[in-house]
């Protein structure tokens, strides 16, 4: 990802108070932290998490924020960015621990 994707994407997640804690991954069926950090590990994407699990994320984002004016693609967008916040927070934590 470049700099520039990250940081709209962080942008976004701030504008609307989205921010991903250690409970998080188990909403894209990710039974924690550290299984989360090991996908990352795999494909910084993301992109072996199903789809059918982000969409379902985006959808419900989406619904709460009818006229926000995001598509699909950038509410999913929003949330892997979020994950992978999370990820760097807690590499931190334990770093600074």
């Amino acid at each position: 990802m470049t700099p520039e994707f990250e940081a709209k994407y962080r942008a976004l997640n701030e504008k609307y108070h989205v921010a991903w804690n250690e409970k998080s991954p188990m909403n894209v069926n990710v039974l924690n932290v550290e299984a989360l950090r090991r996908l990352y590990e795999q494909d910084e994407h993301l992109n072996n998490i199903s789809l059918r699990q982000w969409d379902s994320l985006a959808i419900s984002f989406l619904a709460q924020h009818r006229n926000c004016g995001l598509s699909l693609a950038e509410a999913v967008c929003m949330q892997k960015q979020a994950a992978r916040d999370l990820l760097l927070r807690t590499e931190k934590e334990v770093s600074n621990g």
